[in-house]
């Protein structure tokens, strides 16, 4: 059966209704809500709109529910700062070298994205750009 057209968000959702079932009992969940819960997953599986939500407003309607969330969120959070790696050095801009035309009066300009880019002449003058500078 192909996976329904989910955003990331609900696949991200789905994923964490799957794991709350397998911690039903130990989060102290009602028995008689878990078959509505696995109920409205299969729907959202077979991709029955709307279905995720409904189950996200019966889950929400329970304390245990929202703390366990919230424990999850946080572990995840946890996580995810763990694989974050800071480089040596702050965050800096690279200036753009730019070239001018060195004929007087002209206000060409024209800045280097790729530092393997050679500058083109001047449109107006047909003569080699200068870097800015070195002037």
């Amino acid at each position: 059966m192909p996976e329904p057209n989910w955003t990331p968000v609900e696949a991200a959702f789905y994923e964490l209704l799957r794991s709350l079932l397998t911690v039903w009992n130990e989060v102290g969940l009602p028995p008689e809500a878990r078959s509505e819960v696995e109920a409205l997953l299969a729907q959202a599986k077979r991709g029955q709109l709307g279905a995720l939500n409904r189950a996200r407003r019966r889950l929400l309607r329970h304390e245990q529910v929202k703390s366990w969330l919230e424990r999850e969120r946080a572990s995840l959070l946890e996580e995810e700062n763990l694989r974050l790696v800071r480089l040596p050095g702050g965050p800096t801009s690279q200036e753009r070298p730019a070239f001018c035309c060195p004929t007087s009066g002209c206000e060409y300009v024209w800045y280097q994205r790729v530092a393997a880019v050679t500058p083109p002449p001047c449109p107006i003058h047909g003569c080699d750009l200068d870097r800015a500078d070195s002037s």
